[in-house]
Protein backbone atom coordinates (compact mmCIF):
# COMPACT_ATOMS: atom_id res chain seq x y z
CA UNK A 1 0.00 0.00 0.00
CA UNK A 2 1.37 3.39 -1.01
CA UNK A 3 1.98 6.08 1.60
CA UNK A 4 1.03 9.55 0.34
CA UNK A 5 2.77 12.52 1.94
CA UNK A 6 1.70 16.15 1.90
CA UNK A 7 4.26 16.76 -0.86
CA UNK A 8 2.80 13.94 -2.96
CA UNK A 9 -0.69 15.36 -2.45
CA UNK A 10 0.32 18.81 -3.71
CA UNK A 11 1.99 17.36 -6.80
CA UNK A 12 -1.00 15.10 -7.49
CA UNK A 13 -3.45 17.98 -7.13
CA UNK A 14 -1.35 20.04 -9.52
CA UNK A 15 -1.38 17.21 -12.05
CA UNK A 16 -5.15 16.70 -11.74
CA UNK A 17 -5.83 20.41 -12.07
CA UNK A 18 -3.51 20.54 -15.09
CA UNK A 19 -5.34 17.67 -16.80
CA UNK A 20 -8.75 19.22 -16.09
CA UNK A 21 -7.70 22.60 -17.52
CA UNK A 22 -6.01 20.86 -20.44
CA UNK A 23 -9.26 19.08 -21.31
CA UNK A 24 -11.23 22.33 -21.08
CA UNK A 25 -8.76 24.16 -23.30
CA UNK A 26 -8.68 21.41 -25.92
CA UNK A 27 -12.45 21.59 -26.35
CA UNK A 28 -12.71 25.38 -26.13
CA UNK A 29 -13.02 27.67 -29.13
CA UNK A 30 -11.54 29.32 -31.07
CA UNK A 31 -8.65 27.08 -32.01
CA UNK A 32 -5.41 29.07 -31.85
CA UNK A 33 -1.77 28.07 -32.14
CA UNK A 34 -0.94 29.85 -28.90
CA UNK A 35 -3.66 27.87 -27.12
CA UNK A 36 -2.36 24.60 -28.54
CA UNK A 37 1.16 25.45 -27.41
CA UNK A 38 -0.13 26.25 -23.93
CA UNK A 39 -1.80 22.84 -23.92
CA UNK A 40 1.57 21.35 -24.82
CA UNK A 41 3.13 23.17 -21.88
CA UNK A 42 0.47 21.83 -19.51
CA UNK A 43 0.79 18.19 -20.60
CA UNK A 44 4.59 18.47 -20.36
CA UNK A 45 4.35 19.88 -16.83
CA UNK A 46 2.01 17.06 -15.83
CA UNK A 47 4.39 14.42 -17.19
CA UNK A 48 7.39 16.10 -15.57
CA UNK A 49 5.58 16.13 -12.23
CA UNK A 50 4.91 12.40 -12.50
CA UNK A 51 8.66 11.68 -12.54
CA UNK A 52 9.14 12.50 -8.86
CA UNK A 53 6.07 10.47 -7.88
CA UNK A 54 7.69 7.34 -9.30
CA UNK A 55 10.13 7.60 -6.41
CA UNK A 56 8.08 9.14 -3.59
CA UNK A 57 5.17 6.72 -4.07
CA UNK A 58 7.46 3.71 -4.36
CA UNK A 59 6.50 3.04 -7.97
CA UNK A 60 10.18 2.80 -8.85
CA UNK A 61 10.14 -0.61 -7.18
CA UNK A 62 7.43 -1.81 -9.57
CA UNK A 63 8.94 -3.45 -12.63
CA UNK A 64 6.58 -1.73 -15.10
CA UNK A 65 7.52 1.76 -13.86
CA UNK A 66 11.24 1.26 -13.31
CA UNK A 67 13.08 3.33 -15.96
CA UNK A 68 9.74 4.37 -17.44
CA UNK A 69 10.55 6.62 -20.47
CA UNK A 70 9.91 10.24 -19.47
CA UNK A 71 12.89 11.94 -21.11
CA UNK A 72 11.07 15.23 -21.72
CA UNK A 73 13.20 17.58 -19.61
CA UNK A 74 14.18 19.60 -22.71
CA UNK A 75 10.61 20.04 -24.02
CA UNK A 76 9.18 22.74 -21.77
CA UNK A 77 11.80 25.37 -22.69
CA UNK A 78 11.12 25.65 -26.46
CA UNK A 79 7.39 25.24 -25.86
CA UNK A 80 7.42 28.28 -23.59
CA UNK A 81 9.38 30.34 -26.11
CA UNK A 82 7.15 29.37 -29.03
CA UNK A 83 4.10 30.21 -26.91
CA UNK A 84 5.53 33.68 -26.28
CA UNK A 85 6.05 34.09 -30.03
CA UNK A 86 2.56 32.87 -30.95
CA UNK A 87 0.80 34.89 -28.24
CA UNK A 88 2.46 38.11 -29.41
CA UNK A 89 1.96 37.57 -33.14
CA UNK A 90 -1.50 37.17 -34.59
CA UNK A 91 -0.09 35.97 -37.92
CA UNK A 92 2.07 33.29 -36.30
CA UNK A 93 2.08 30.16 -38.46
CA UNK A 94 3.64 26.87 -37.47
CA UNK A 95 6.60 26.01 -39.69
CA UNK A 96 8.40 22.71 -40.05
CA UNK A 97 11.64 24.36 -39.01
CA UNK A 98 10.20 24.95 -35.53
CA UNK A 99 10.30 21.20 -34.99
CA UNK A 100 14.07 21.55 -34.79
CA UNK A 101 13.64 22.98 -31.30
CA UNK A 102 12.53 19.53 -30.17
CA UNK A 103 15.36 17.46 -31.63
CA UNK A 104 16.95 16.93 -28.17
CA UNK A 105 13.61 15.69 -26.81
CA UNK A 106 13.26 13.29 -29.73
CA UNK A 107 16.80 11.92 -29.30
CA UNK A 108 16.51 11.42 -25.54
CA UNK A 109 13.07 9.83 -25.86
CA UNK A 110 14.28 7.37 -28.50
CA UNK A 111 17.09 6.35 -26.15
CA UNK A 112 14.74 6.11 -23.15
CA UNK A 113 12.14 4.07 -25.04
CA UNK A 114 14.73 1.67 -26.43
CA UNK A 115 16.32 1.19 -23.01
CA UNK A 116 12.95 0.69 -21.31
CA UNK A 117 11.79 -2.09 -23.62
CA UNK A 118 15.18 -3.80 -23.57
CA UNK A 119 15.26 -4.08 -19.76
CA UNK A 120 11.50 -4.53 -19.22
CA UNK A 121 11.55 -8.37 -19.40
CA UNK A 122 14.17 -8.50 -16.63
CA UNK A 123 12.43 -8.65 -13.21
CA UNK A 124 15.59 -8.84 -11.13
CA UNK A 125 16.24 -5.21 -10.22
CA UNK A 126 19.95 -5.76 -9.58
CA UNK A 127 20.44 -7.24 -13.04
CA UNK A 128 18.16 -4.61 -14.57
CA UNK A 129 20.26 -1.82 -13.02
CA UNK A 130 23.45 -3.43 -14.33
CA UNK A 131 22.00 -3.57 -17.85
CA UNK A 132 21.07 0.10 -17.62
CA UNK A 133 24.53 1.11 -16.42
CA UNK A 134 26.15 -0.75 -19.30
CA UNK A 135 23.97 1.37 -21.60
CA UNK A 136 25.53 4.55 -20.10
CA UNK A 137 22.25 5.59 -18.48
CA UNK A 138 23.80 7.91 -15.90
CA UNK A 139 25.97 9.59 -18.52
CA UNK A 140 23.03 10.21 -20.86
CA UNK A 141 20.80 11.35 -17.99
CA UNK A 142 23.46 13.78 -16.81
CA UNK A 143 23.81 15.13 -20.33
CA UNK A 144 20.04 15.61 -20.53
CA UNK A 145 19.97 17.45 -17.20
CA UNK A 146 22.71 19.87 -18.21
CA UNK A 147 21.20 20.45 -21.65
CA UNK A 148 17.83 21.12 -20.01
CA UNK A 149 19.44 23.68 -17.72
CA UNK A 150 21.36 25.36 -20.54
CA UNK A 151 18.31 25.49 -22.81
CA UNK A 152 16.24 26.89 -19.94
CA UNK A 153 18.62 29.84 -19.68
CA UNK A 154 18.73 30.41 -23.46
CA UNK A 155 14.99 30.10 -24.07
CA UNK A 156 14.22 32.17 -20.99
CA UNK A 157 16.30 35.00 -22.44
CA UNK A 158 14.62 34.72 -25.84
CA UNK A 159 11.15 34.63 -24.29
CA UNK A 160 11.85 37.59 -22.03
CA UNK A 161 13.15 39.69 -24.93
CA UNK A 162 10.12 38.78 -27.03
CA UNK A 163 7.65 39.82 -24.33
CA UNK A 164 9.63 42.97 -23.52
CA UNK A 165 9.69 44.10 -27.15
CA UNK A 166 6.00 43.44 -27.52
CA UNK A 167 5.14 45.40 -24.36
CA UNK A 168 7.27 48.35 -25.45
CA UNK A 169 5.58 48.31 -28.85
CA UNK A 170 2.13 48.08 -27.29
CA UNK A 171 2.62 50.82 -24.70
CA UNK A 172 4.12 53.18 -27.24
CA UNK A 173 1.57 52.60 -30.00
CA UNK A 174 -1.82 51.38 -28.77
CA UNK A 175 -4.33 52.69 -26.24
CA UNK A 176 -6.92 49.95 -26.74
CA UNK A 177 -7.27 48.51 -23.23
CA UNK A 178 -8.65 45.21 -24.50
CA UNK A 179 -5.25 44.20 -25.84
CA UNK A 180 -3.25 41.89 -23.63
CA UNK A 181 -0.25 43.49 -21.90
CA UNK A 182 1.13 40.11 -20.77
CA UNK A 183 2.27 41.53 -17.45
CA UNK A 184 1.56 38.11 -15.94
CA UNK A 185 3.85 36.41 -18.45
CA UNK A 186 6.65 38.90 -17.87
CA UNK A 187 6.39 38.43 -14.10
CA UNK A 188 6.29 34.65 -14.51
CA UNK A 189 9.44 34.81 -16.64
CA UNK A 190 11.19 36.91 -13.99
CA UNK A 191 10.19 34.45 -11.27
CA UNK A 192 11.23 31.49 -13.42
CA UNK A 193 14.53 33.17 -14.24
CA UNK A 194 15.35 33.56 -10.56
CA UNK A 195 14.44 29.94 -10.00
CA UNK A 196 16.59 28.72 -12.92
CA UNK A 197 19.59 30.66 -11.61
CA UNK A 198 19.09 29.15 -8.16
CA UNK A 199 18.79 25.69 -9.71
CA UNK A 200 21.99 26.26 -11.70
CA UNK A 201 23.85 27.23 -8.53
CA UNK A 202 22.54 24.14 -6.75
CA UNK A 203 23.56 21.90 -9.66
CA UNK A 204 27.09 23.28 -9.53
CA UNK A 205 27.30 22.70 -5.79
CA UNK A 206 26.09 19.13 -6.20
CA UNK A 207 29.36 18.30 -7.94
CA UNK A 208 31.34 19.58 -4.96
CA UNK A 209 29.33 18.92 -1.81
CA UNK A 210 27.48 15.74 -0.77
CA UNK A 211 23.98 17.06 -0.09
CA UNK A 212 22.38 13.82 1.02
CA UNK A 213 18.82 14.42 2.22
CA UNK A 214 19.08 18.17 1.55
CA UNK A 215 19.56 17.32 -2.13
CA UNK A 216 16.15 15.64 -2.15
CA UNK A 217 14.66 18.72 -0.49
CA UNK A 218 15.92 20.79 -3.42
CA UNK A 219 14.22 18.34 -5.78
CA UNK A 220 10.99 18.67 -3.81
CA UNK A 221 11.15 22.45 -4.10
CA UNK A 222 11.67 22.10 -7.85
CA UNK A 223 8.60 19.90 -8.27
CA UNK A 224 6.54 22.15 -6.03
CA UNK A 225 7.42 24.94 -8.44
CA UNK A 226 6.30 22.69 -11.30
CA UNK A 227 2.98 22.18 -9.50
CA UNK A 228 2.63 25.94 -9.09
CA UNK A 229 3.31 26.49 -12.81
CA UNK A 230 0.74 23.85 -13.75
CA UNK A 231 -1.90 25.39 -11.52
CA UNK A 232 -1.18 28.97 -12.57
CA UNK A 233 -0.93 28.34 -16.32
CA UNK A 234 -4.05 26.20 -16.26
CA UNK A 235 -6.12 28.97 -14.69
CA UNK A 236 -4.53 31.65 -16.88
CA UNK A 237 -5.20 29.57 -19.98
CA UNK A 238 -8.86 29.23 -19.03
CA UNK A 239 -9.07 32.99 -18.53
CA UNK A 240 -7.34 33.79 -21.82
CA UNK A 241 -9.03 31.32 -24.10
CA UNK A 242 -12.52 30.98 -22.65
CA UNK A 243 -15.27 31.90 -25.09
CA UNK A 244 -16.47 34.67 -22.76
CA UNK A 245 -13.20 36.61 -22.68
CA UNK A 246 -13.48 40.38 -22.91
CA UNK A 247 -10.17 41.13 -24.57
CA UNK A 248 -8.12 40.36 -27.64
CA UNK A 249 -4.79 38.61 -27.43
CA UNK A 250 -3.23 40.94 -29.96
CA UNK A 251 -4.07 44.12 -31.87
CA UNK A 252 -4.76 43.63 -35.56
CA UNK A 253 -2.29 46.40 -36.42
CA UNK A 254 0.45 44.37 -34.75
CA UNK A 255 0.16 41.54 -37.27
CA UNK A 256 3.25 41.46 -39.42
CA UNK A 257 5.08 44.15 -37.48
CA UNK A 258 8.76 43.77 -36.78
CA UNK A 259 8.55 45.31 -33.31
CA UNK A 260 9.08 49.02 -33.96
CA UNK A 261 10.75 49.49 -30.62
CA UNK A 262 10.54 52.96 -29.13
CA UNK A 263 12.52 54.20 -26.11
CA UNK A 264 11.64 52.22 -23.01
CA UNK A 265 10.37 54.94 -20.70
CA UNK A 266 10.40 52.56 -17.75
CA UNK A 267 14.19 52.72 -17.85
CA UNK A 268 15.24 56.16 -16.66
CA UNK A 269 18.82 55.91 -17.87
CA UNK A 270 17.78 54.92 -21.40
CA UNK A 271 15.15 57.65 -21.44
CA UNK A 272 17.69 60.34 -20.58
CA UNK A 273 20.01 59.17 -23.34
CA UNK A 274 17.15 59.15 -25.83
CA UNK A 275 16.06 62.62 -24.77
CA UNK A 276 19.54 64.02 -25.35
CA UNK A 277 19.63 62.43 -28.78
CA UNK A 278 16.18 63.73 -29.68
CA UNK A 279 17.03 67.25 -28.51
CA UNK A 280 19.93 67.27 -30.93
CA UNK A 281 17.49 66.49 -33.73
CA UNK A 282 15.72 69.81 -33.02
CA UNK A 283 12.22 68.41 -32.60
CA UNK A 284 9.74 71.18 -31.83
CA UNK A 285 8.76 69.71 -28.46
CA UNK A 286 6.63 72.60 -27.20
CA UNK A 287 4.55 72.91 -30.37
CA UNK A 288 3.90 69.18 -30.58
CA UNK A 289 3.13 69.03 -26.86
CA UNK A 290 0.61 71.86 -27.22
CA UNK A 291 -1.07 70.08 -30.13
CA UNK A 292 -1.28 66.83 -28.17
CA UNK A 293 -2.86 68.56 -25.17
CA UNK A 294 -5.31 70.36 -27.43
CA UNK A 295 -6.64 67.28 -29.23
CA UNK A 296 -6.83 65.28 -26.02
CA UNK A 297 -8.29 67.97 -23.76
CA UNK A 298 -10.52 69.88 -26.15
CA UNK A 299 -11.39 67.38 -28.86
CA UNK A 300 -11.23 64.44 -26.43
CA UNK A 301 -9.61 62.14 -28.92
CA UNK A 302 -9.08 59.63 -26.09
CA UNK A 303 -12.79 58.74 -26.20
CA UNK A 304 -11.94 56.60 -29.22
CA UNK A 305 -11.27 53.19 -27.62
CA UNK A 306 -9.01 52.16 -30.51
CA UNK A 307 -6.93 55.32 -30.63
CA UNK A 308 -3.36 54.60 -31.75
CA UNK A 309 -0.17 56.63 -31.92
CA UNK A 310 -0.55 56.82 -35.70
CA UNK A 311 -4.08 58.22 -35.29
CA UNK A 312 -2.84 60.91 -32.92
CA UNK A 313 0.13 61.77 -35.15
CA UNK A 314 -2.12 61.97 -38.20
CA UNK A 315 -4.53 64.24 -36.33
CA UNK A 316 -1.86 66.81 -35.39
CA UNK A 317 0.06 66.31 -38.66
CA UNK A 318 3.42 65.30 -37.19
CA UNK A 319 5.52 62.14 -37.65
CA UNK A 320 4.62 59.34 -35.24
CA UNK A 321 8.24 59.04 -34.10
CA UNK A 322 8.33 62.74 -33.14
CA UNK A 323 5.01 62.49 -31.30
CA UNK A 324 6.25 59.45 -29.38
CA UNK A 325 9.47 61.25 -28.47
CA UNK A 326 7.56 64.27 -27.15
CA UNK A 327 5.24 62.08 -25.07
CA UNK A 328 8.20 60.22 -23.58
CA UNK A 329 10.16 63.36 -22.69
CA UNK A 330 7.57 66.06 -22.06
CA UNK A 331 4.90 63.96 -20.36
CA UNK A 332 7.38 61.47 -18.86
CA UNK A 333 5.20 58.51 -19.81
CA UNK A 334 4.35 56.34 -22.79
CA UNK A 335 1.45 56.82 -25.20
CA UNK A 336 -0.79 54.18 -23.64
CA UNK A 337 -0.38 55.59 -20.13
CA UNK A 338 -1.02 59.14 -21.33
CA UNK A 339 -4.29 58.27 -23.05
CA UNK A 340 -5.47 56.16 -20.11
CA UNK A 341 -4.70 59.04 -17.75
CA UNK A 342 -7.07 61.28 -19.72
CA UNK A 343 -9.70 58.53 -19.73
CA UNK A 344 -9.50 58.10 -15.97
CA UNK A 345 -9.78 61.86 -15.44
CA UNK A 346 -12.84 61.92 -17.69
CA UNK A 347 -14.48 59.16 -15.66
CA UNK A 348 -13.68 61.01 -12.43
CA UNK A 349 -15.10 64.25 -13.79
CA UNK A 350 -18.33 62.60 -14.88
CA UNK A 351 -18.73 60.83 -11.56
CA UNK A 352 -17.98 64.03 -9.63
CA UNK A 353 -20.40 66.16 -11.67
CA UNK A 354 -23.02 63.40 -11.76
CA UNK A 355 -23.04 63.44 -15.55
CA UNK A 356 -24.48 60.49 -17.43
CA UNK A 357 -26.52 59.43 -14.40
CA UNK A 358 -28.56 57.23 -16.71
CA UNK A 359 -25.46 55.08 -17.26
CA UNK A 360 -23.97 52.47 -14.99
CA UNK A 361 -20.36 52.72 -13.85
CA UNK A 362 -19.36 50.35 -16.64
CA UNK A 363 -21.41 52.38 -19.10
CA UNK A 364 -19.52 55.53 -18.13
CA UNK A 365 -16.20 53.70 -18.46
CA UNK A 366 -17.05 52.42 -21.92
CA UNK A 367 -18.24 55.89 -22.90
CA UNK A 368 -14.85 57.29 -21.83
CA UNK A 369 -12.80 55.00 -24.05
CA UNK A 370 -12.32 51.82 -22.03
CA UNK A 371 -13.11 48.48 -23.64
CA UNK A 372 -13.98 46.22 -20.73
CA UNK A 373 -14.80 46.24 -17.05
CA UNK A 374 -11.62 44.37 -16.12
CA UNK A 375 -9.30 46.77 -17.93
CA UNK A 376 -11.18 49.79 -16.55
CA UNK A 377 -10.86 48.63 -12.94
CA UNK A 378 -7.19 47.78 -13.41
CA UNK A 379 -6.25 51.12 -15.01
CA UNK A 380 -8.39 53.18 -12.62
CA UNK A 381 -6.80 51.62 -9.55
CA UNK A 382 -3.32 52.00 -11.05
CA UNK A 383 -3.86 55.72 -11.70
CA UNK A 384 -5.75 56.70 -8.56
CA UNK A 385 -4.82 54.10 -5.97
CA UNK A 386 -8.55 53.50 -5.44
CA UNK A 387 -11.11 51.21 -6.97
CA UNK A 388 -13.93 52.99 -8.85
CA UNK A 389 -16.38 52.09 -6.09
CA UNK A 390 -14.05 53.44 -3.39
CA UNK A 391 -13.69 56.65 -5.39
CA UNK A 392 -17.47 57.03 -5.56
CA UNK A 393 -17.68 56.53 -1.79
CA UNK A 394 -15.02 59.20 -1.27
CA UNK A 395 -17.22 61.69 -3.17
CA UNK A 396 -19.97 61.18 -0.63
Amino acid sequence: MFSITFFDLIVLLGMIQGMVMLTILLFSKPSEISKNLLCGILITLVLLSSKILLHTLGLWNVNTFRYFPLAIDTAIQPLFYLYACAATSRNFVWKTIYSGHFIPVFVFMIYALGLYFVVLPEHNFALKDQMVERASFQLIKGLEDWLALLSAIVYWGLSFLRIRKYRIWLFQNESNTSYQEFTWLRNLLVLSGIFVLALAAISLLENVLPFGRSHFIHLELFYLFMAFLTYFLGLKGYQLYSTSRQFDLLPVSFAGTDFSVFPDTENEEETLKDNLSLTENNIDFETIKTCIIQVLSEEKLFLNPELSLKDLARKINYPASSVSAVINQSFRMNFRSLVNEYRVEEVKNRLSSMEATHLSLLGIALDCGFNSEASFYRVFRKNTGLSPNDFIKSLN
